[in-house]
């Protein structure tokens, strides 16, 4: 349905649904929270216009690179675990966007995604919390 009448929409729940493609938020500026968690969404994209987005949900979808973020300026949390992903791959960061989201991002979830190190990660300096349990890590490097 349309939903650009809805300008000052804070709150979008999409999730368990068959959405192949994030697409059509040019009216959703005001967003906040983001809910697209077991869909079929296979890349980050089309975030640009959400200038205010604080929490973005992508759980259970089929997306092997985290990018496409690097216009989200405020972003605090995002909870990207448990994609679908080809055998034998894990999911992949774009340090363009990681470098995008070091001071804003305050809350990581990338459990389940077959992740075997986090060194990339060391750039979020205000991380408070990451959840990555089942993946692939075999040791504790410092994040310095």
């Amino acid at each position: 349905g349309d939903l650009s009448f809805c300008k000052n929409l804070r709150v979008l729940y999409l999730y368990d649904n068959q959405i192949n493609q994030i697409q059509n938020l040019d009216f959703a500026s005001n967003i906040t929270h983001l809910y697209l968690q077991n869909n079929r969404i296979s890349s980050i994209e089309n975030l640009s216009p959400l200038k205010k987005l604080e929490k973005l949900y992508l759980g259970g979808n089929y997306i092997t690179v985290v990018e496409g973020l690097d216009k989200v300026g405020e972003l605090r949390e995002l909870h990207i675990e448990s994609q679908h992903l080809p055998p034998g791959e894990k999911l992949l960061f774009d340090p363009v966007s990681l470098n995008s989201l070091a001071k804003s991002l305050f809350v990581l979830n990338i459990s389940n995604n077959n992740i075997d190190e986090l060194e990339e990660l060391a750039v979020l300096e205000n991380l408070s919390y990451l959840k990555a349990v089942d993946n692939r890590l075999k040791h504790m490097k410092v994040l310095k």
